[in-house]
């Protein structure tokens, strides 16, 4: 009987050893966060030089990095163009040629937040409601095979007579997410801007693009 009960004592003893460091050696398994994906759009030279064919001849450029985190693009700007974003995911790029600001002459990029739904014809009619309420007048929409942007979805040409400005709106949708471009210029600056903002556009690098299927 002795021996009986000093071999349970024994066992009830390993038991509580045994469990207690079994509670110590417990280890919790934490998931790991998953890495950050790297945004290659940012990760491009801050500064570049590049050419324009204007009036017939090349002049060579500095241009400048610009991130616009809203519209998740970055893009390079001419040296002497200013950006200016606001809320709303509104980005303008107006000229400054001479230390002249001239907002008639512009891009403007908007598109809504990624959790507001929307359509290419929603945001046609809002680009054109903007567009007229500034004293343009908007055409129809355009043919394919006239369009000046191979992204476009949706063109329209712009015309402020009163202004003398002309250009053109593009709705377009990039990963599922619309966006406006309102291209703008007098007339009389088309030689000089015109080759600029397609410089500006041609340069446009999404963040969820790679460097080798950015052209």
């Amino acid at each position: 009987m002795k021996k009986f009960i000093s071999i349970l004592f024994a066992i009830l003893l390993f038991s509580t050893l045994f469990g207690c460091n079994m509670k110590k050696d417990k280890v919790v398994y934490e998931e790991p966060a998953p890495p950050q994906k790297e945004i290659e759009a940012k990760k491009r030279p801050e500064k570049k030089q590049d050419v324009l064919q204007m009036e017939g001849l090349e002049e060579k450029m500095n241009f400048i990095l610009y991130d616009d985190p809203n519209l998740e693009f970055t893009t390079y700007i001419p040296e002497d163009m200013i950006a200016e974003s606001k809320e709303g995911d509104f980005l303008t790029i107006y000229s400054n040629f001479n230390n002249v600001e001239n907002k008639d002459a512009k891009l403007l990029f908007f598109s809504p937040p990624k959790t507001v739904a929307s359509t290419t014809e929603n945001m046609k009619n809002l680009a054109v409601k903007n567009l007229i309420e500034e004293g343009f007048e908007v055409t129809k929409e355009k043919k394919k095979e006239e369009y000046e942007f191979d992204f476009s979805t949706i063109e329209m040409n712009i015309f402020n007579k009163e202004k003398n400005i002309a250009g053109t709106l593009s709705v377009f949708n990039h990963n599922e997410r619309i966006y406006y471009l309102i291209l703008q210029y007098p007339v009389s600056l088309e030689e000089g801007f015109v080759p600029r903002a397609e410089k500006i556009i041609n340069h446009i690098m999404y963040y969820d693009e790679r460097m080798e299927e950015n052209k």
